[in-house]
């Protein structure tokens, strides 16, 4: 039975491998990528929001400025990887802050 222990240990190592860099690169595109596409959705639901109920024109000011700072750096993300998470989720929470002020009626007229 103490054979079991080592053997264990050695067959669940070579199970944990450390990624490369390209695969923590194909993440960080597809979480850049995912990011997007949720601030496109947010906007879409933001834009029928607003069709339904009246929001203060400085909210959604507010709202379409972060949505096209957080198109922008959908559009070009900073080649840096650290920098361009920081950046897409950076305009993603400005944009989601100003929809979440017009839902709880601090952004209604």
């Amino acid at each position: 039975m103490k054979w079991a222990v080592p053997a264990l240990a050695i067959t669940l190592a070579g199970c944990a491998s450390t990624p490369t860099v390209t695969e923590v690169e194909k993440k960080v595109t597809d979480t850049i990528v995912t990011v997007c596409l949720g601030v496109d959705v947010a906007w879409a639901g933001f834009e029928l929001y607003k069709s339904k109920n009246e929001v203060k024109s400085s909210v959604v000011l507010k709202a379409a400025g972060a949505y096209s700072a957080a198109k922008a750096v959908c559009a070009n993300p900073p080649a840096d990887t650290p920098q361009a998470i920081a950046s897409v989720i950076r305009a993603y929470t400005a944009f989601n802050d100003a929809i979440r002020a017009a839902k709880s009626g601090s952004g209604q007229t």
